[in-house]
């Protein structure tokens, strides 16, 4: 009876766990949706700062040098606004990635979890049939009936054993896989930053202006 509950216990903490990163992710998402929207907000404000200095420029004596200074400004703005949208996209996929290298990891605790109670259940339903099919066949004599609770022992000993190594040869096997799929997910997300650092391109120069 012990077994389905330990069985039972290990389904819920793994739904647990993935519940938790699940609400991670939803509030990581939330408070990136928010800062998008707060720099796209600053973007169109630089902008329209932009448009109602270079119009009032065209009022001004020094037309031209007015308008220099309000193009240094926007670029300038512009520039550090692209720098925090490049920043949230590298934490970005970061998060990503190490969202990927948890469910990976909560993927391959489930299933040693699964392997080893598996083998708790086979060795455990194992054990009282041969009991059992050596307590029913009668004793010759009382040196075989000393002898037989010996031979019990040394076959479950024997079964535990057997076991014991294949469990661990699957807790083994499992591991390798996880750290295989981890290493790629880690060199997948660092090409992931280095292409886009390298697609990020300053902003274009302004066009030279026209006297009126």
């Amino acid at each position: 009876m012990k077994t389905p509950h330990k069985m039972l216990f290990v389904a819920i903490a793994g739904l647990v766990s993935v519940f938790a990163a699940w609400t991670g992710v939803a509030n990581a998402t939330d408070a990136d949706a928010a800062e998008r929207l707060r720099i796209a907000r600053e973007r169109s404000a630089v902008e329209a700062a932009f448009a109602r200095e270079e119009s009032a420029c065209y009022s001004r004596f020094a037309v031209n040098e007015c308008r220099e200074r309000a193009l240094a400004v926007r670029r300038n703005s512009l520039a550090d606004l692209r720098r925090q949208e490049v920043a949230l996209n590298d934490q970005q996929r970061k998060r990503k990635a190490a969202q990927q290298v948890q469910e990976v990891e909560a993927r391959s605790r489930d299933i040693v979890r699964r392997q080893g109670a598996e083998v708790r259940l086979r060795s455990a339903a194992s054990a009282p049939t041969l009991e059992n099919r050596e307590t029913a066949a009668p004793s010759a004599s009382m040196s075989s009936a000393a002898v037989a609770p010996a031979a019990r022992g040394v076959e479950a000993r024997d079964s535990s054993r057997d076991a014991a190594r294949r469990a661990n040869a699957a807790a083994q096997r499992s591991e390798q896989a996880k750290r295989k799929v981890i290493e790629a997910e880690r060199r997948k997300a660092d090409n992931d930053i280095r292409r886009q650092r390298g697609n990020a391109k300053p902003p274009a120069k302004p066009l030279p202006s026209v006297e009126q």
